[in-house]
């Protein structure tokens, strides 16, 4: 899925996941987190999300205010990516769903060359379905089989799919969602993603039609999922509106990726991914560059400003 030369230049990246940790000689990342085997560090007061298992119950009896117990331990960082597989991502040419495959995949490879777990989920019909684990500097090859096994049909609610993916047991340290985010509750299901420490990545994939629209005059526009019609009646006013509610929405998508400590990026899913991918890391702190990419020139991603 990925050009070799291009896996080449993703290798010098790699993913910030929390500034407290240090590298270990192996790759995996020392952390001081709960543990009942690892060698023991001390305590620190419970916050919101800590694991109850941890909490020293007979301090709390003593002292009446909560402590979790820290051990020291070696820990592997999961990477969680989310594509949203309804049928409005196989609109475009090529495809939006293309795409948000691609992109994943070369997350994917960030990941696993750095020693880290990824974790697919999909979602469609307001569910989310994790495809599989994959940890490892070898498993890149399972990860591009499991985003081949996706495809774009049916329905979805982001804001339950989001919901369903915050309620499960993940502790990903990195979630990078990858979606038109065309849907109404957009806003409500990316505030969900809010955690202690977790690095969220948006990325909103949209068509070369979608950036830039040819409509007819009298035509009839049909929304791919609900199957709704939508009579056109003025081509100039309607691409103005259009064009305004997109900007709005993406204005209210960096906003909120600001808020919960991430980033959002805007794709056009026509321009090669070396290009998109390329811009996206000169400006992100999230994924950082420890060896540059190829110079050339980019106009494939805009982050909104």
């Amino acid at each position: 899925m990925l050009d070799p030369k291009f896996k080449r230049q993703l290798k010098g990246l790699r993913f910030t996941i929390d500034s407290n940790a240090n590298a270990s000689p192996s790759g995996t990342r020392v952390a001081r987190t709960g543990g009942s085997s690892q060698e023991f560090l001390g305590f620190r007061e419970y916050v919101a999300g800590d694991d109850l298992r941890h909490v020293d119950w007979k301090a709390f009896a003593r002292l009446e205010k909560l402590f979790v117990k820290q051990f020291e331990s070696q820990t592997d960082s999961t990477i969680a990516i989310l594509l949203d597989t309804s049928d409005s991502m196989r609109f475009g040419t090529p495809s939006k769903m293309d795409c948000a495959r691609e992109i994943a995949s070369a997350l994917a490879y960030v990941a696993t060359s750095q020693i880290d777990r990824v974790t697919i989920h999909e979602l469609k019909g307001g569910e989310c379905r994790t495809v599989g684990p994959s940890r490892g500097d070898k498993s890149h090859a399972a990860v591009v089989n499991q985003l081949d096994s996706l495809n774009a049909s049916g329905q979805n609610d982001l804001n339950l799919s989001v919901g369903q993916f915050v309620r499960s047991p993940t502790r990903a340290k990195v979630v990078a969602v990858l979606s038109d985010f065309m849907d109404d509750a957009v806003i409500e299901s990316i505030s969900r993603l809010k955690g202690s420490r977790r690095r969220v990545l948006l990325f909103q994939i949209l068509s070369r039609e979608e950036l830039e629209p040819q409509i007819d005059d009298n035509a009839t526009l049909v929304d791919s999922e609900s199957g709704r019609e939508v009579d056109v009646l003025g081509r100039d006013n309607c691409v103005r509106e259009y064009q305004s509610e997109l900007y709005n929405l993406q204005q209210n998508l960096l906003h909120e990726a600001r808020r919960i400590g991430g980033e959002f990026w805007v794709i056009d899913a026509s321009i090669p991914l070396v290009d998109t991918f390329s811009r996206a890391v000169s400006e992100s702190r999230i994924i950082v560059r420890t060896a540059s990419l190829a110079g050339r020139s980019v106009k494939a991603v805009s982050k909104v400003a």
